[in-house]
């Protein structure tokens, strides 16, 4: 299909090269009016990502900071509740022959067998650690399966 244009428009285009180019101004001002608001559309489309993903992010930030601080605050109110009781309270040195007899007893009251004696020295390393204020040493690893030792040794 061919377009016609009117006789009555062509009179008012000039002939010749300039005549050409304004008759095709127009229309090229159209395409680049095109792929300007393309390219427009586009920005503002990803401006509104950006911003939505920056409002993500300052509420993950708020609530992290409302999280710090709960912790801070239920550390702080642990630390005075600890205070109030050294105050308030007679703090006696821990028995661990008494809190081993007390232990039996429990288990005595439930129905269960007293600590028998690698139990009750298992309980009483446990206590005697815990007023050292140090740790158990750790055990021993598993070794690995051999498949997976020469894997590592060939890494």
């Amino acid at each position: 299909m061919k377009i016609q244009i009117p006789e009555d428009l062509k009179k008012d285009v000039p002939e010749g090269f300039w005549g050409k180019v304004l008759s095709a101004t127009p229309i090229v001002m159209a395409v680049v009016a095109t792929a300007l608001a393309g390219l427009a559309s586009s920005e503002m489309t990803r401006a509104q990502y950006d911003r939505s993903l920056a409002a993500q992010r300052q509420a993950k930030a708020g609530d992290q900071w409302g999280l710090f601080q709960a912790k801070r605050l239920r550390g702080a109110l642990q630390r005075s509740t600890l205070d109030l009781l050294h105050a308030s309270a007679a703090i006696r040195p821990l028995d661990p022959a008494r809190l081993l007899a007390e232990a039996n007893a429990a288990r005595t009251a439930a129905g269960e067998k007293p600590f028998e004696n690698g139990a009750a020295d298992a309980l009483k390393e446990t206590i005697a650690r815990l007023q050292s204020g140090e740790m158990p040493p750790l055990p021993r690893a598993a070794p690995w399966p051999p498949p997976l030792e020469a894997a590592v040794r060939a890494v």
